[in-house]
């Protein structure tokens, strides 16, 4: 009697053993047919959007470099701006896909997203609409082309700053928020009267 009991024991020992190795094995899978392609979609999509975001960021650098390209013109005489005019324009047609890049791939904190839609939108707009009337600029446009390039370095180097130097990040926001609105928008009024976004640009300003 004691040996029928003990092989019948081993026997439910064993038959829970299979048992609990074939669930394994169906969940594993289950798992592996349902649930890892839309896991590796998704690792695919944010190693896209990281890629994005590099490139993106390279752009913003490159714009910013050709800005400071420009601003020696700031100081020169009329004449001068007017026969280097297709020069400058050059350079202001090369920083167009630069910032539209960066507005669409770079998402500022939360808390200074209002001064990178605008930043953004600003240079965009000089680099557009105001290169049509070269050599003939408006008045403010070197000031204003100096204030927006300015503001894009001080992005970038937060953009670059990691998330492990928290206080270098706080007084690089601050000096962003204390940077003067964009002297493409009319006033410091109408700039916080706009709606504020925690996107990229969403639209650019005439």
């Amino acid at each position: 009697m004691h040996s029928i009991l003990h092989a019948f024991t081993h026997s439910v020992v064993w038959a829970s053993i299979i048992a609990s190795a074939v669930v394994a094995a169906v969940v594993t899978l289950i798992i592996e047919y349902l649930a890892k392609p839309g896991l590796e979609a998704r690792k695919e999509r944010i190693l896209e959007k990281s890629r994005q975001r590099r490139t993106a960021l390279a752009n913003f650098r490159r714009a910013i470099n050709l800005a400071i390209r420009v601003l020696p013109f700031k100081d020169q005489p009329p004449e001068i701006v007017s026969l280097m005019a297709e020069h400058i324009k050059g350079i202001m047609t090369d920083v167009q896909p630069y910032m539209l890049d960066a507005g669409e791939n770079i998402l500022a904190p939360q808390s200074v997203s209002r001064e990178w839609g605008y930043t953004v939108s600003s240079m965009y707009a000089r680099m557009t609409v105001y290169s049509v009337v070269l050599p003939t600029l408006p008045d403010g446009f070197w000031e204003g082309l100096e204030e927006d390039t300015k503001q894009m370095e001080n992005f970038y180097r937060l953009f670059t700053t990691s998330r492990w130097r928290p206080f270098r990040r706080r007084k690089l926001i601050r000096k962003i928020e204390a940077s003067p609105a964009p002297s493409t928008f009319i006033s410091a009024k109408e700039r916080h009267s706009l709606p504020s976004s925690n996107q990229e640009t969403t639209g650019l300003c005439p």
